[in-house]
């Protein structure tokens, strides 16, 4: 609450607010001015804290838009890193003779997961599984078809190979 008093033992007049001195006239009423102004500049006040709100909902739009550009651009990285990924995969293929992944493939009928020798798939045999890469590197090295395949022209690597593998198991 705002009062207006004499300043000490002079002739000026003090506008206190509280215990807080805010300003020393000449005039008391000078200091009924002064307070007359002070009481009407809450309104400005609650202007003044309007534009505050609106500058801190501002400052937090601008902070949730900078987190949705981060988490965009890590898409936009994670995308990219698989785009690589894939070309690289290509390149392999291609360097090593192999068809490209989305190019058409010759159908053949899949045999069942429990089919033994039958009419249908005379030439499945239980517990041989051939990939389509091992198919091509036999036929493009011109490996003999069937048992053996490409350990009978690498003979050392395979003997590498089974090594490597005793070793990660035991």
């Amino acid at each position: 609450m705002l009062r207006i008093v004499r300043y000490g033992n002079s002739r000026f007049w003090a506008l206190y607010d509280g215990e807080d001195l805010v300003v020393v006239t000449v005039y008391k009423r000078g200091a009924r001015e002064v307070q007359r102004r002070l009481a009407a500049q809450p309104l400005a006040g609650a202007e003044a804290a309007a534009q505050a709100a609106a500058v801190d909902a501002a400052a937090r739009q601008a902070q949730a838009l900078a987190a949705q550009a981060r988490t965009l651009a890590r898409q936009a990285q994670a995308v990219a890193q698989a785009a690589r990924a894939r070309a690289q995969r290509e390149r392999y293929r291609a360097a090593a003779g192999l068809p490209a992944a989305g190019a058409p493939r010759r159908h053949h009928r899949t045999p069942p997961p429990t089919a033994r020798r039958s009419r249908a798939f005379p030439r499945v045999r239980q517990g041989v599984r051939h990939s389509p890469r091992s198919r091509h590197l036999q036929q493009s090295l011109g490996a003999p078809a069937g048992k053996g395949g490409l350990r009978a022209l690498f003979p050392q690597a395979t003997c590498v190979a089974l090594a490597r593998r005793r070793a990660r198991k035991g």
